[in-house]
């Protein structure tokens, strides 16, 4: 392959960073520069690939978190210049803004856990081919959005929409790049929280670790999968 390339990620808090896709990602020759909140668009325009990550915030939240402004220009100045992109969760959501699609709060309520992932995409596309029919992944979202452009991926029971292609650009809706270690930090690090919303964070943990666990192998070949497609589409 030609020399690393610059790969931009966005960064939106602190504990929700790129974790378990680094690796994949400086495996096929990129170098990865985080940028928190503060996106450059000139740049991150003409980046190699951009990669935009999860957040507690909305895609509708934009008028209280201006730099959601700013990363939605970005993502539609790559999707019109066919640039690749890669959204997670939070990031997943702005892509399929920029895309033309419209998000929105989920009527189900928030989606907090371990749960099943199923492949629904053509059986051809290069993210699935290695993939089963269905896995576990950690979920930690409210919001959905409209079919977006291109063809789903992904499926999930509460939330149809999991993920999707939209031209060279990917949106994974849940958090592909989260393992054992990063969901008992996240689960840690908010059990106030999730006991305000009646959730058990231990029942959490005991329920969603040994899925997780057992989960790694179809999720490795996904970040895996991810990070060629996209080095690929540059050289193709």
């Amino acid at each position: 392959m030609n020399p690393s390339l610059e790969v931009i990620a966005y960064v939106h808090e602190p504990h929700e960073g790129l974790a378990r896709f680094r690796e994949p990602l400086e495996r096929v020759g990129f170098r990865t520069v985080e940028r928190f909140r503060a996106p450059d668009p000139a740049a991150d325009v003409r980046a190699p690939l951009l990669v935009v990550l999860g957040g507690p915030m909305g895609v509708y939240d934009a008028d209280r978190f201006p730099f959601l402004k700013t990363e939605l220009e970005v993502l539609r100045a790559r999707l019109a210049a066919g640039r690749p992109s890669i959204g997670l969760c939070l990031g997943a959501q702005l892509l399929a803004a920029a895309a033309g699609s419209r998000v929105f709060r989920g009527a189900r309520g928030k989606v907090v856990g371990v749960g099943p992932v199923a492949r629904v995409g053509p059986a051809e596309d290069p993210l699935l081919r290695e993939l089963p029919d269905t896995f576990d992944a950690v979920h930690w979202h409210g919001d959905t959005f409209e079919p977006v452009p291109g063809h789903l991926l992904f499926g999930g029971e509460t939330y149809p929409a999991q993920g999707f292609r939209v031209g060279r650009s990917v949106g994974i809706q849940f958090h592909a790049e989260l393992g054992p270690e990063g969901f008992r930090d996240w689960v840690d690090g908010c059990r106030e929280d999730l006991r305000r919303s009646g959730r058990d964070p231990d029942a959490l943990l005991a329920e969603g670790l040994p899925r997780l666990a057992a989960a790694l192998p179809a999720l490795d070949r996904l970040l895996e999968a991810l990070a060629l497609d996209a080095r690929t589409a540059l050289e193709g």
